[in-house]
């Protein structure tokens, strides 16, 4: 969505306010100055009911005139203050200042009522919608679809425990569109227009039949990388709202330090969304709080929060810390740079919050499988032109 504001148009509708205002209270007097001779001639009753009348229609045409009047200074103190804003915004450019212009911020991820996940866990398998689909899979026997029904007809909760692609998805989808996309819509849109995907769900749930509880990467199944999301998967299922998941390449950043945080500064400027595959803390078991500031500064770790700790899961790693750790989507938000440092604020869908790293933490985390000896790679959000917004 666009908002586009014509200054000269807006006067326009001011002076127009104001002259049907002249004109109410022009109305308001000349009836009243008739009703005040009505009432001179006819000095009987009806005289006088008429005179009580024509009053109570006089002020109804003076608050009438009193709201027309409002409207048109509110107009106008909302048009001061846009004139402000970009002559500040203007004077900013021409300083030509040195510190780090905010860039627009990527949302947190929000449930069906828009309000902010918990965490990446809030995220679930709807037993309601799998059921049908295990109908429409050709591969499973008749048997496997009765028993795996039987199953989520007594579990109809069904955890997702690896949802943060689809989550950092929702994030950049929602800064995308100007719209808040749930993330639990995002997951269901999966299941539907991704058969791939959700024969991988399946094939999941499948395999915990008479082992417990059923879910979706539970995090002491061993072979589990079959329900997490590439690049690819977040691609197929962005089309369907009009946008585009790519990869692309950069020099490795730990070389190219300064390359690699202008290009990414240039494509946020640019209003793309930036997805990033870190190495991460896989629980908060083990894990002591951690404090909620950055060290050596002022900064907070993650500002939506003012407790002095925070859990300590999907905390970003050094990508050749194996100890607990796993691949792990986030969003990044913007970049920052305070006193001549450098930083990354990202929306780590963990505890779906933001987190701030300086500049070389975040480097150190990119995670193995987007690290090669001649390039790393990132995923790009970006919306197309061709529409297609459900």
């Amino acid at each position: 969505m666009v908002l586009r504001v014509h200054p000269n148009q807006v006067r326009e509708r001011i002076q127009q306010l104001r002259a049907w205002g002249a004109e109410w209270a022009a109305r308001g007097e000349q009836a009243q100055r008739t009703a005040r001779q009505l009432g001179d001639v006819v000095r009987a009753v009806p005289g006088q009911r008429f005179e009580v009348t024509a009053a109570a229609h006089q002020a109804k045409l003076n608050r009438v005139s009193e709201h027309i009047e409002i409207l048109a200074r509110t107009l106008e103190r909302a048009l001061e203050r846009l004139e402000g804003a970009f002559q500040q915004a203007a004077h900013l450019v021409a300083q030509g200042s040195r510190a780090a212009m905010p860039l627009p911020t990527v949302p947190l991820a929000v449930d069906a009522g828009g309000n902010r996940l918990p965490s990446q866990f809030a995220v679930q398998i709807p037993a309601d919608r799998i059921q049908a689909l295990i109908d429409q899979d050709s591969d499973l026997s008749p048997e496997l679809k009765a028993r795996l029904k039987e199953a989520i007809q007594q579990q109809p909760r069904i955890p997702y425990n690896l949802a943060c692609g689809w989550v950092a998805l929702s994030m950049a989808l929602s800064h995308q569109l100007g719209r808040t996309v749930p993330a639990q819509e995002v997951v269901n849109r999966a299941l539907e227009a991704h058969p791939g995907f959700r024969k991988r769900v399946i094939r999941n749930l499948v395999e915990d039949l008479g082992k417990g509880p059923i879910a979706a990467g539970a995090t002491d199944n061993p072979d589990e990388s079959y329900v997490t999301t590439g690049g690819e998967d977040l691609d197929k299922v962005a089309r369907a709202y009009g946008v585009r998941v790519k990869r692309f390449e950069v020099p490795p950043g730990e070389q190219n330090a300064d390359a690699m945080w202008t290009h990414l500064k240039a494509r946020l400027q640019q209003g793309e969304d930036v997805i990033a595959l870190v190495n991460a803390t896989r629980s908060d078991r083990d894990e002591p709080p951690i404090p909620n500031r950055v060290l050596e500064t002022e900064l907070r770790f993650s500002e939506e929060h003012d407790g002095e700790t925070l859990p300590a899961g999907g905390r970003l790693r050094p990508w050749t810390d194996s100890r607990g750790t796993a691949a792990h989507w986030v969003a990044v938000n913007r970049l920052e740079e305070h006193d001549g440092k450098r930083f990354v604020v990202i929306n780590n869908p963990f505890h779906n919050r933001t987190e701030r790293y300086s500049w070389e933490d975040f480097l150190r985390s990119v995670d193995a499988q987007a690290r090669t000896d001649s390039h790393w790679w990132f995923l790009s959000v970006q919306r197309t032109d061709t529409g297609g917004e459900p």
